[in-house]
Formats: C-alpha cells, structure tokens, sequence
C-alpha cells in the first residue's frame, strides 16, 4: 500500500519554470524515489521564485519568519497542505527548500515531516538542519578564501574587478572539472545500488577517494557534487 505525500518542485526564475529547466529532473528524481519506497503523489506544487526575497537578500535576513514565508507563498502552501493531509512533503535536494540553515530550521517549526530524495528515507529533521549547515559552512569558507586571495591581489597591484572575475571563473571550471571526474565513478557506485548520500560519502572514503580538497566525504558534501552533477548534464 502506498503512502500520500505532498511534492514540491522549484526553480529559481520564471523562464525556467516556463522552459521545464530542472523541474522534470526534480520530478523524475522524486518519481523514481517514490517507486522505491511506496510512496504516492498527493498533490504537486511548482514554485518558480528565487531563495532570497525581492530585493535579492537571503530568506532570513528579514529576520521575520511571517516576512520569510510570504516571500515563498508557494512553500507556505505546500507545506499547508502537507499539515492538513497529515503526510510527508518530498524535495528532491535539500537546497530547494532554501540554501539557507536557519530557514530550514523555521521550515521545521510546521511539525512537517520532510523528505529529500536525494538524502533517502531515514534522514530526521535534526540532520537535515545539519547538512544545511554543512553546506552553508563550505560556502562561507569559500567566500573567505575568495576575500583572502582578491586582498592578496589587491596588495601586489592586481585591478580587483578583472581579478575577482578571474578567480570566480576558475573556481567555477574546477567545479565543473571534479563533476565531470567523478560523475563516472558515482553512476558505477549507484549501480551497485549505492544511491544514498551517506552511503555514497562511506563508499568513496572506504575506497580511499579524496574530495578536492583531499578530505573525506560526508553526506554534505555528497549532495553538492550531486547537484553539481546533475548540473553539468543541462
């Protein structure tokens, strides 16, 4: 017997909602998750607003959640209807509800059970609070390698806009680079019927696969190569 569950697919711009750009592939990842664990759809929400509010600043900066969840109306609402039925909502990634930690804390306070089809199944709302803050934590350490590199520029003479360009498009061509490199190695992983994160991220540290900056996976930082391979293939 399959169980209910409330879908929520977004994009950032509206031409991508209109073109279908990333919501079949959302749609697709959800669909074959909900065949594996008896799932079925209830009802779908397709939202095709940007994680920041109007002015382009972060769901939290407000510091109001009513302000937050106004500026996703289609969240409140799927979320509603999810509250109503008594069922499950599914996302495909953890960063189409938002990007942002402590939002997805707030996401949390509607008592909503959550699952990320990426992240599997057994995931509980403290963990996935924790790979938002993983993530969140990779780009501010991202952003301060960047801020250290335009100030070391900058202090040998270097014109800052050519260089911050510079540096934004080679961080960009080596993510595109560890995608393409590893996409092989995790369609092998997944055949072998290691679809999750974690135990994608056990797997390759097991076969002794460094990330790109040498370390060991975790299921954080699995789930952004995914995105950022899934990425590549548009």
């Amino acid at each position: 017997m399959t169980k209910p569950a409330v879908i929520y697919l977004r994009v950032s711009t509206a031409r991508q909602g209109q073109s279908g750009l990333g919501i079949e592939a959302q749609r697709a990842s959800i669909a074959a998750f909900m065949t594996q664990h008896a799932f079925d759809a209830a009802v779908e929400f397709v939202d095709t607003t940007s994680g920041g509010d109007k002015n382009g600043r972060r769901d939290m900066n407000s510091g109001s959640v009513g302000v937050t969840l106004a500026a996703r109306p289609t969240l409140k609402q799927a979320l509603a209807e999810a509250q109503r039925r008594g069922c499950h909502l599914i996302v495909a990634k953890l960063d189409r509800l938002s990007r942002d930690a402590a939002f997805i804390q707030t996401i949390m306070q509607w008592r909503v059970p959550i699952i990320v089809a990426a992240l599997g199944p057994n995931v509980d709302p403290f963990m996935l609070g924790i790979y938002a803050q993983m993530a969140a934590q990779e780009r501010r350490m991202i952003s301060e390698r960047t801020t250290a590199a335009l100030a070391a520029a900058k202090a040998r003479g270097v014109m800052l806009g050519s260089y911050s360009k510079v540096l934004a498009k080679a961080n960009k061509t080596k993510a595109r680079e560890t995608a393409r490199r590893m996409a092989p190695v995790i369609a092998v992983l997944k055949a072998d019927g290691i679809v999750t994160v974690r135990a994608i991220a056990a797997e390759l540290n097991r076969r002794e696969i460094p990330t790109p900056r040498g370390k060991t996976w975790h299921p954080a930082s699995v789930a952004i190569l995914l995105s950022r391979i899934e990425g590549a293939r548009k």
